[in-house]
Parts: C-alpha cells; sequence; structure tokens
C-alpha cells in the first residue's frame, strides 16, 4: 500500500513539475507543443494505475485556471477542467492496459528489448495518442481550437481535424522521442 501511494505522490509531482516548467526550459508556446506528454506513458508502463492517477492529478495541479476558481471558492465550474484533462489519466493508462494485454514471445529473459518489444512499443504509443487526440478534440472548446489552429495560418472550416491533427503529432512525436530513451 505504501509503494502505490508514493507511486502516487511521485507521478503527480513529477508530472506537475515538467507540465509547469517546461515552458521556462524551452521557449515555446505550450499551445503549440507540449513537452509534459512523454510523462504519463512511461509512469503508467513503470508504475501502472497508481501512476494514472497521479499523473492525473498532477495535471490538474498544473492548470492555473483551476487555481483561480480554487482561491476564489467557484468550485461548480471546475467541473468542466476535471473533464477535459482525463485525456492525461489516458495517456498513462491506455499504455499500461495495452502492455500487459498483448503479449510478445521472448527469449527466456523477463524483459528483453527485441525488435518486437519495440514494435509493440511503437504501436501502444501510436494507439494511446489517437484515442487521446479524438478525446482533447471533442472536450476542447471552439476558441481553443481556432487558437492553435490559427497558429499555423489555417482557415476556420479546417479546424477540428486540423486540431485533431495538431494534437496526436505533437503527442506522438514528443512522447516517442523522450520515451524511446528511456527503453535504453
Amino acid at each position: 500500500m505504501k509503494k502505490k501511494i508514493f507511486r502516487f505522490a511521485l507521478s503527480a509531482l513529477l508530472y506537475w513539475i515538467v507540465a509547469t516548467h517546461a515552458g521556462y526550459i524551452f521557449v515555446i508556446p505550450s499551445e503549440v507543443i507540449n513537452l509534459a506528454v512523454f510523462m504519463p506513458p512511461v509512469l503508467g508502463l513503470m508504475w501502472g494505475i497508481p501512476a494514472a492517477l497521479g499523473v492525473y492529478v498532477g495535471g490538474l495541479f498544473a492548470v492555473p485556471e483551476l487555481h483561480e476558481m480554487f482561491t476564489l471558492g467557484d468550485i461548480g465550474n471546475c467541473i468542466p477542467y476535471i473533464g477535459r484533462e482525463l485525456w492525461i489519466f489516458l495517456a498513462a493508462y491506455l499504455p499500461y492496459f495495452l502492455w500487459h494485454r498483448w503479449k510478445v514471445k521472448s527469449n527466456g529473459r523477463i524483459f528483453s528489448l527485441t525488435t518486437s518489444t519495440l514494435k509493440k512499443f511503437l504501436l501502444i504509443m501510436f494507439l494511446t495518442f489517437i484515442i487521446t487526440s479524438i478525446f482533447r478534440t471533442v472536450t476542447a472548446s471552439s476558441v481553443e481550437i481556432e487558437a492553435v489552429t490559427g497558429l499555423f495560418g489555417f482557415r476556420k472550416s479546417d479546424t477540428v481535424i486540423l486540431y485533431l491533427f495538431i494534437c496526436f503529432i505533437n503527442d506522438f512525436f514528443v512522447a516517442i522521442f523522450f520515451d524511446i530513451a528511456w527503453f535504453f
């Protein structure tokens, strides 16, 4: 039980630190590139459901609007943010769920890095971020969608599909770039 609580707390803390401070380290608008997306799959794969819940709570702490609502006592308006941030939980839980559902033949060792495990990891990341991108697109407001797609100079009719594509490309490639390094 202590191990699960530790994993929950550490995941929440790590994700909160990365989500709130990545913008100060890398001078990139967070609307364009979300550098914190590499954390949920790794923590979910390592520590399972406690980490997925911890990452979700850390993601809620990283939303600046929620801080303002809590300080003003406006807790009733927090419900939409709690639903919108569920993509972070999905990004942590789906890799854990899929990794343990699909078996890969190994050569006798508990974990062997072979081409089949690497392919499995890439497929799991692809599926995870397709699902989370769809979830983020469905829960995003029209103002948010237009703001992100407006950064790329696209017209209003292409915004939903483009927003889905931008979310997927950002999440998938940032996660692959950082998470593949954790394998080695």
